[in-house]
């Protein structure tokens, strides 16, 4: 019975030893797995190469890029001013000047907090990948605001009257009218009109001088 219960605790140290050396063994196929991963390299998207920055035979060390690499799915990260806050919304198509280049993008994500520094928040937009973009390009956004119609009219048909501004406008009678307007802000050759005109409204545009008041256009 001696014999047998010693036979018996044999057996198990020699278990307890064969599952130890398991132990071990399942240990080192772990570390051998491990260094094996870290032989590949593995980008955390489908992409492209951008830049490779070793070459054949380099050491790399932890934390030091080998490539630079892009992505096809491409997204557009812009601040906006405050002011266009409630101009933009997710799902929105807003157009992206990337140099001479124009495409559409879609708003996927917008940060509504303010930053305090520059007064300004975040949006993101998804654009269409092309071989021509490329991570890394500067461009701006256009956003659309609310549009308001001016009256704009050439210069030529604006003169002092003392010391009014004033313009000749012409009825369906093609009588003259000598008529003061307000004027705003100016484009070139042309002037925008605040006050005095509606649209519709028929003016003489230039030779000024030959005109006047209650006189009819082509008497």
């Amino acid at each position: 019975m001696i014999a047998a219960k010693s036979m018996v605790e044999q057996v198990d140290a020699k278990l307890a030893q064969l599952k130890a050396k398991e132990s071990q063994v399942k240990a080192k196929i772990n570390q051998v797995n491990i260094m094996e991963g870290y032989a590949v390299i593995k980008a955390p998207f489908d992409g492209y190469v951008i830049k490779k920055m070793n070459d054949e035979g380099d050491m790399a060390a932890p934390g030091m890029p080998i490539f630079i690499i892009g992505e096809k799915k491409l997204q557009f990260v812009a601040n906006l001013d405050e002011s266009l806050l409630d101009k933009v919304k997710v799902g929105d198509q807003l157009e992206i000047e990337l140099g001479d280049k124009k495409i559409t993008g879609k708003v996927i994500e917008k940060n509504s907090n303010i930053d305090p520094m520059n007064r300004t928040f975040k949006i993101k937009l998804d654009i269409p990948y092309s071989e021509t973009i490329t991570s890394g390009m500067y461009g701006k956004v256009l956003v659309p605001i609310a549009t308001t119609k001016k009256i704009v009219i050439p210069k030529t048909a604006v003169f002092k009257w003392g010391q009014l501004t004033a313009v000749y406008t012409v009825d369906k009678d093609n009588t003259i009218h000598l008529t003061y307007v307000k004027l705003g802000e100016d484009y070139g050759d042309m002037v925008e009109v605040l006050s005095g005109l509606k649209p519709g409204d028929r003016i003489i545009s230039s030779q000024t001088e030959k005109a006047c008041d209650g006189c009819r256009l082509g008497g």
